[in-house]
């Protein structure tokens, strides 16, 4: 949901009323960020913004997670298995 806090400011809107009150009760135990890949290209894709677009938007959607109190985890662009192990060693145990 804080993704929400980005996008309104991409567009120039303060957050809305139902929104701030949404990130206050539904919680995330953890927060991922994948940092970005070299590039956004792909045949299959179709891109509407352009890549400084893209990349401001990232930047706003990180900084509404931090707004919503969360410490995010950003996980490095790397191969799929190597992110998945990465995100799996930052999730905590499950004490018994």
């Amino acid at each position: 949901m804080p993704d929400g806090y980005g996008w309104d400011a991409f567009f120039g809107l303060r957050p809305y009323p139902e929104l701030e009150e949404a990130t206050r009760v539904y919680r995330y135990d953890a927060v991922f960020v994948l940092d970005a890949l070299d590039d956004f290209d792909s045949e299959d894709d179709l891109v509407w913004a352009k890549e400084r677009e893209i990349r401001r938007v990232h930047e706003l959607i990180v900084q509404g997670y931090y707004d919503a109190g969360y410490k995010p985890i950003f996980v490095p662009a790397d191969e799929p298995r190597r992110r998945i192990d990465f995100i799996l060693a930052q999730l905590p145990v499950p004490a018994v």
